[in-house]
């Protein structure tokens, strides 16, 4: 129970950097089922959504890239007028999803992003 516990205080202590960042609403860790392992919200947000969506994105994503045998997935972004959902695979099939304000800096997003998923990988096996 405690490693757990210190598990998840690193996994929530990178999500509350990731939070920091300029444009970011929240960043959500979900797990390759769809469920939601960590959140942090800069604003309110509905995270359980955030988490389901970032693991659909993630998986439909991998599927096409199978078929089209481009390699791994670094990042998906989905953009929307009213913002935008990024996501970056973590280890086998979790992911690491944030929603981001239009007015974001998309790029420093990314690259925190990025930073968040390679330092969550080890965390979990990876």
């Amino acid at each position: 129970m405690g490693a757990e516990r210190g598990l998840l205080h690193q996994v929530e202590e990178r999500l509350a950097a990731l939070v920091q960042v300029r444009g970011v609403v929240a960043a959500v860790v979900v797990d390759a089922e769809g469920l939601l392992i960590a959140s942090k919200r800069a604003q309110p947000t509905d995270c359980e959504l955030l988490a389901a969506a970032a693991r659909l994105v993630l998986a439909t994503a991998e599927q096409a890239h199978q078929l089209g045998a481009t390699g791994p997935i670094d990042m998906i972004a989905s953009e929307g007028p009213r913002g935008s959902l990024l996501v970056a695979p973590v280890w086998e099939g979790m992911a690491l999803g944030v929603s981001i304000a239009p007015d974001a800096m998309v790029g420093s997003v990314r690259f925190a992003l990025r930073s968040a998923a390679r330092e969550l990988a080890p965390l979990f096996g990876g």
